[in-house]
């Protein structure tokens, strides 16, 4: 089973949502455990870019204030 490829270019949101959805499907319990592992290694990655994404904008912040 092939992870899900995230978009270089995804906004944050949209990112977010994604995350969110994958995070139900987890909590569904519905799935096997070989497609909750695909679902977690997919949800890490998006939470690695959405904390990427708020570094970014806190660093950006930091230099305007």
């Amino acid at each position: 089973m092939a992870t899900k490829k995230i978009a270089k270019n995804i906004k944050f949101e949209d990112a977010l949502s994604e995350l969110e959805a994958q995070v139900q499907l987890l909590e569904s319990g519905e799935q096997t455990l070989d497609k909750a592992l695909e679902v977690f290694k997919y949800g890490v990655e998006l939470s690695r870019v959405c904390s990427s994404r708020l570094d970014s904008v806190k660093k950006k912040k930091k230099k305007i204030v």
